[in-house]
């Protein structure tokens, strides 16, 4: 799970940096920002899994800034947690190990 991931890409086109290579074998991930946050950085990265063919879940919120966490009265904070979890069991259920 990516929270307000950082880091992931640069330069003025979001061009995900060379160190994190996306292919069929990356694990899947969620994605969750803030639109008032710097939103190029996920998103550099969700295009990548999609182009794999990686699942994954992108989420962008009106607000919450950067760091939100799980503080009570952030509603990013307060909704990412239970898209998440809902997020895992979908994905388990998917493909069960036995």
């Amino acid at each position: 799970m990516l929270l307000y991931p950082g880091s992931l890409s640069s330069g003025p086109e979001h061009k995900l940096k060379p160190e994190f290579t996306v292919t069929a074998q990356t694990p899947p991930a969620f994605l969750f920002i803030a639109n008032d946050d710097q939103i190029g950085l996920p998103l550099s990265y969700a295009y990548a899994l999609h182009d794999a063919k990686v699942p994954m879940q992108l989420h962008v919120w009106p607000s919450g800034g950067h760091g939100f966490g799980l503080r009570n009265g952030n509603e990013a904070a307060e909704t990412w947690p239970g898209l998440a979890a809902k997020w895992m069991l979908d994905l388990f259920n998917k493909n069960p190990k036995n």
